[in-house]
């Protein structure tokens, strides 16, 4: 009984510990893609207006160009590779 205990308190840590770790790390991941996209798509969205904006009002063109300059900047900034905001508390050693 005490044998069959201990296999499988070692079986825990050793396997669905880890396996639970990277389902997590890839649902983390597929959330973070998935607000890029997201991202991606408002600006081409917003770009597309302020270029139409710009092309059928040009007393304001100054106006739409700083938007589009502020929106691509604003793009980039999101676009940067971010680090994990919650890493793993006993992350795994590499061999």
């Amino acid at each position: 009984m005490l044998c069959a205990q201990a296999l499988g308190q070692l079986l825990h840590r050793k396997v669905f510990k880890p396996v639970q770790r990277e389902v997590e790390g890839r649902k983390e991941l597929e959330k973070r893609l998935a607000d890029r996209k997201k991202v991606r798509l408002d600006y081409d969205a917003y770009r597309r207006k302020q270029q139409n904006l710009l092309q059928n009002d040009a007393a304001n063109s100054e106006h739409y160009e700083a938007n589009l300059q502020a929106a691509q900047r604003t793009f980039l900034k999101h676009q940067q590779v971010t680090p994990n905001p919650n890493p793993s508390p006993n992350p795994k050693p590499q061999p």
